[in-house]
């Protein structure tokens, strides 16, 4: 067995040396560690107000299109809690061609008030309402029946 023999001087200072470098090289991990998971978790909540934009979207042009919302000009507007935040404007464009009708390029963009978010969704639309229910189809005679002649 060797006898017990003090730390020198050099060994001491080569000992914290390397306890500070340690340090040192956790505390640069941990601030890699956290900026990756900041921005992670900043993805998300983008991702999350983009998916809510987009169903905001279609949420207002299905209300055109079944008539619960006026099929005209309007907005911004705010919707009502819990997407307080989000704010949605209606622009509806006629057709120049007078052979089209009632047809309709009605756009919808929403916009998020603390964020640059901006999501737009257009469709044409046929905004004529039928003032009767529609015929019923002729009944199905000889020539319409499936099958063949027998």
């Amino acid at each position: 067995m060797k006898p017990f023999r003090p730390v020198g001087r050099r060994d001491s200072g080569a000992l914290l040396l390397e306890v500070i470098l340690a340090l040192v090289i956790f505390v640069a991990a941990a601030a890699v560690l956290g900026v990756a998971f900041s921005a992670s978790i900043e993805g998300v909540d983008r991702q999350k107000r983009q998916l809510h934009a987009s169903d905001l979207a279609i949420t207002v042009l299905s209300g055109v299109q079944l008539g619960t919302r006026p099929a005209a000009s309007g907005g911004p507007a705010a919707f009502n809690a819990p997407f307080q935040d989000f704010t949605w404007q209606l622009v509806v464009t006629p057709l120049s061609n007078e052979e089209t009708g009632a047809v309709r390029r009605v756009e919808v963009t929403i916009r998020h008030k603390s964020s640059p978010l901006v999501y737009r969704l257009a469709q044409w639309l046929n905004l004529s309402r039928p003032t009767s229910p529609p015929s019923s189809p002729p009944p199905a005679g000889p020539a319409s029946q499936a099958g063949g002649n027998s």
